[in-house]
């Protein structure tokens, strides 16, 4: 696991939660995740995930998500396609060789229990992209690491971590041209599924934030 946790989807989730309409208890039976510490008993995820807009970090002047649907990826940086779920999640599989077919893990999980945005996704990988020198997996991963620990020891947000004043990701502060590649990668999907240079270090950086 790097950048952010993975929690276990185990209801199809509310479909009024992108709009803000969804009252607690619906939040409460549709939306749970399990974490390590309670493996047995599934908490249920807050009112943050039914906030108006929670799909744009709760700024929507800044990030926007024009689509309204969840990204799928494979726990091996492979984009998947998207789901019209009306959520924008981050959805990931893993591939099962023995049986021959993708296994749904779950969403990715930020620190505050919500799921993380396809904006917010796309940035932190990006910023492991533009980050990286060689963009090998175990540097990725490391990276992805480094992103969830300080989320952890501040309690920030992924965006929050990401926008910290001394957050030192330079690439994503500076605006450089590995990161607006990246970026520009992540949002048109072009490179992830070629065998190129290019997008192998794309999918290390995919594989580094999940």
């Amino acid at each position: 696991m790097g950048a952010v946790g993975v929690a276990i989807e185990e209801t199809p989730p509310c479909d009024k939660v992108a709009f803000g309409a969804c009252p607690q208890s619906e939040c409460d039976r549709k939306m749970k995740n399990i974490t390590a510490l309670s493996v047995q008993n599934s908490i249920p995820l807050p009112l943050t995930n039914c906030h108006l807009y929670h799909y744009a970090g709760n700024n929507p002047i800044k990030y926007t998500d024009s689509d309204g649907k969840s990204e799928s990826y494979s726990d091996d940086g492979y984009y998947l396609g998207q789901k019209d779920d009306k959520i924008d999640g981050i959805y990931v599989y893993h591939y099962d060789s023995y049986f021959n077919k993708l296994v749904d893990i779950g969403f990715l999980i930020d620190t505050d229990r919500s799921m993380v945005s396809e904006n917010s996704f796309h940035q932190t990988v990006a910023m492991i992209y533009g980050e990286a020198e060689g963009n090998d997996a175990k540097e990725d991963y490391g990276m992805g690491e480094v992103v969830k620990n300080r989320m952890e020891e501040a309690a920030l947000t992924l965006m929050e971590s990401l926008d910290h004043k001394y957050a030192g990701y330079d690439a994503r502060n500076n605006n450089t041209d590995k990161y607006k590649e990246g970026l520009l990668m992540m949002t048109g999907k072009k490179e992830i599924g070629k065998h190129t240079k290019k997008s192998s270090m794309l999918r290390n950086a995919i594989k580094g934030a999940i």
